[in-house]
């Protein structure tokens, strides 16, 4: 009998918060709306915390603060006072003192998010893969990468470092169906997209 392949992957369970779909559904699901600009500063300010784990990410949040103060705003909003040394190429965007927005809905929700309490369908990380190897050439222009993401499966992406740039090939699916005998993944069939 052929093994029937399974063509896509079953829900992700706690979902990336890289996912800003999913996340917004979640948050609407829950009676928030984010503007893009409340959406933007979230993501700056995870991408300038280094995507450490979502816990961490909300104790950061609620650390800022408790250390910089809190001015509540009449539109339900906490003000939250920014000094990083993340440069930036916007010179109003690293004035000193410069307040960020973050709705104090949103501090809420990924509070509850990271209790037991949580429903399941609503779990979220900041990180739902990982680098589980990782090999470069002896001459140093190519690097290949095995991420294991969160369902267990192990994708392949490989860096290739040319003159005056790189190209980063990464794989969209787990497995591949043109069976090529020379290639590790070609030759573990289709998984799943």
């Amino acid at each position: 009998a052929k093994q029937q392949v399974k063509r896509f992957r079953d829900p992700l369970c706690p979902k990336p918060l890289l996912d800003r779909a999913a996340f917004d559904k979640a948050l609407k699901a829950n009676g928030i709306t984010l503007s893009e600009h409340h959406f933007d500063n979230f993501y700056q300010r995870l991408h300038r915390s280094g995507y450490p784990p979502l816990d961490e990410f909300v104790a950061e949040l609620r650390g800022e603060v408790v250390e910089k103060g809190v001015s509540s705003n009449d539109d339900g909003s906490v003000s939250v006072a920014s000094h990083t040394n993340f440069r930036t190429k916007n010179s109003v965007s690293s004035r000193p003192g410069r307040k960020a927005q973050l709705p104090k809905a949103l501090l809420e929700f990924l509070s509850n998010n990271v209790s037991a309490e949580a429903d399941s369908d609503e779990k979220f990380a900041t990180i739902t893969s990982k680098v589980q190897m990782h090999q470069t050439s002896a001459d140093g222009t190519t690097t290949k990468l095995a991420v294991e993401l969160q369902d267990g499966h192990v994708v392949e992406s490989v860096l290739m470092r040319h003159e005056g740039r790189c190209t980063l090939c990464v794989s969209s699916q787990v497995g591949c169906a043109m069976g090529c005998t020379f290639c590790a993944t070609g030759t573990m069939g289709i998984r799943g997209h």
